[in-house]
């Protein structure tokens, strides 16, 4: 048994070695063992009831600070980092296009991916352009396309297109789809009647 346990440090102590050495850290960060509550600009003072598991191979350098989960090191002022506001979360890819309340979805979204920024919990969506998140139950949302209508996935089936009628959903995005009796054309963008799908 004290042989087994002798063999299990070595080579825990081996491995440690050779992932120290081996480590490439992005600017700002050094090999170590970051925690699952490592502080940030969005919470400087996380919670101490945190287990001690290493969440990532890198940490901050001294003076440094992570500007929210998963963002990059930088000073501890946090100058320049959006500090998340009530019923928001930050995420380092966030929208250009977000919901907000009681206003017609955009039909078209660039995927551009801005730095860093906040968005709306789930479950939430802009009171205005720059508002504070409020309850997506609250609002209404109108479809720029008089033939959709907003899905706000209280249903279980995928909306249909012209080349897939009965769609398997892998997961339920809110968002304007066609209306009962009404396929999408993904050459135009369109909903269109199932006699109106272009002939294969």
């Amino acid at each position: 048994m004290e042989l087994q346990f002798l063999r299990a440090i070595t080579v825990c102590f081996i491995v440690t070695l050779i992932s120290a050495e081996d480590i490439v850290c992005p600017d700002n960060e050094v090999p170590g063992c970051e925690s699952a509550c490592a502080p940030t600009c969005q919470d400087k003072n996380p919670s101490k009831s945190c287990t001690k598991q290493c969440v990532g191979p890198c940490i901050c350098e001294k003076n440094y600070i992570r500007e929210g989960p998963g963002g990059i090191c930088v000073p501890k002022s946090c100058k320049d980092v959006p500090i998340c506001k009530e019923h928001e979360k930050f995420v380092s890819c966030p929208t250009t296009c977000p919901i907000i309340c009681n206003q017609t979805l955009p039909t078209i979204c660039p995927k551009i991916c801005l730095r860093v920024g906040c968005v709306c919990d789930d479950g939430y969506v802009r009171e205005s352009v720059n508002g504070k998140c409020v309850c997506e139950s609250k609002c209404t949302f109108k479809c720029p396309d008089p033939n959709k209508v907003y899905n706000d996935c209280k249903i279980t089936s995928c909306p249909g297109t012209c080349s897939e009628p009965s769609r398997v959903c892998k997961r339920c995005i809110k968002e304007c789809i066609c209306k009962e009796g009404y396929l999408l054309d993904e050459t135009t963008g369109q909903c269109v009647e199932k006699d109106g799908c272009p002939k294969t």
